[in-house]
């Protein structure tokens, strides 16, 4: 799924070359002022979002035409503690050194939208809402067993041996995403975006607050 991610990356910058290159065609063969006009694109990174699943990095490529229409392809990755563990369930190690140990959900995001944004009274300030299609790939831990550690040398801040084995079991699927956002360019080139989204999906939906940096030929 990572190399299909990066190759439609690679397609969204050939579709905004093509265009750009009709653009100008058209833009050669009349008399309008507006020859200097460049398709909009930009990088988003690192895109941190901050939701029902903790923390989650990702980035992002977007290619809009001069009508504030376009489409956007996103990724993003987190992982959290699992929230199916039984409740006894307890790690191999040391319990005092920040890491609990415990077994982690991935989430892996996909996103393919349409792109709208919208004029105000501030060229600097941009509002934008984004539709389409998500695929989420989620690996979690699963079908535990209890297997019985030496209590002996298990303490308050050390545990021998989990207390059950497990394994991860993977699980696809495809929902809607939905994004309102809003952005401030401080020159063409670079924009900080905030954002709320979600991906309602059957089974497990995702929703958080994002921000990120914007780089590229902003307008």
């Amino acid at each position: 799924m990572k190399a299909i991610f990066i190759s439609c990356m690679m397609l969204l910058f050939k579709i905004g070359a093509v265009a750009q290159t009709f653009d100008t065609i058209s833009l050669k063969q009349s008399s309008l002022p507006i020859l200097k006009q460049k398709r909009i694109w930009y990088v988003s990174v690192p895109n941190l979002s901050y939701g029902n699943f903790y923390l989650l990095s990702g980035l992002g490529l977007t290619v809009m035409s001069k009508k504030q229409w376009g489409l956007s392809l996103e990724s993003k990755r987190g992982s959290v503690n699992a929230k199916n563990l039984p409740a006894d369930f307890k790690a191999f190690g040391f319990s005092f050194f920040g890491d609990d140990g415990l077994p982690d959900e991935t989430n892996e995001l996909f996103l393919l939208s349409a792109v709208c944004s919208f004029k105000m009274h501030s060229p600097k300030i941009i509002p934008t809402f984004q539709a389409g299609v998500s695929y989420t790939k989620r690996e979690y831990p699963d079908n535990f067993v209890f297997v019985p550690a030496p209590t002996s040398f298990n303490s308050s801040w050390f545990n021998w041996g989990d207390t059950y084995d497990y394994e991860y079991k993977t699980s696809k699927s495809f929902g809607l995403y939905l994004k309102p956002g809003i952005k401030y360019m401080f020159t063409k080139k670079v924009a900080v975006s905030a954002a709320l989204w979600t991906v309602l999906q059957q089974r497990n939906s995702y929703y958080g607050i994002e921000l990120g940096l914007q780089f590229g030929r902003l307008r």
